[in-house]
């Protein structure tokens, strides 16, 4: 029963990847180096295409950043702004990968948008990966 459980999540997945399928670059950064004179850092990426992955819709939040010090003094105004961020779910198979294994500190990029990735959790069947990636939009004051 647990097989064919399985084989019924690889069904789905390969629905979805036909259904959501979008093409994505995922940058990996390889090396970083630290020039000790300047202070610069220098990294250097590689990048994988991934010709369909399955990626859901956006989700689009509005948040409010504050400073906590304003509030400690008893101020009564808070200085702060609002920001908008977008999050997104990609699920890749690890067939497309080409027996890479993502990490944190990738970048995703889909409709000349980047995305960071926030959490990262593999599948139950070990056949892929699903990434929670976020991005910023705009922030107002």
């Amino acid at each position: 029963m647990y097989n064919n459980n399985l084989r019924q999540l690889k069904v789905i997945l390969y629905r979805l990847k036909r259904s959501f399928g979008m093409p994505v670059v995922f940058t990996i950064p390889i090396v970083n180096t630290y020039d000790v004179t300047t202070g610069a850092t220098t990294r250097e990426f590689t990048s994988l295409k991934v010709r369909r992955a399955i990626v859901l819709p956006v989700k689009t939040i509005r948040d409010f950043a504050y400073d906590l010090t304003y509030i400690a003094s008893n101020k009564n105004f808070v200085y702060g702004g609002y920001y908008d961020s977008s999050a997104r779910n990609v699920i890749i198979q690890n067939s497309d990968l080409k027996k890479n294994v993502p990490g944190m500190n990738w970048l995703c990029t889909f409709q000349n948008r980047k995305y960071t990735v926030k959490a990262l959790t593999e599948t139950e069947d070990n056949a892929g990966y699903i990434l929670a990636c976020s991005a910023l939009d705009k922030v107002t004051a």
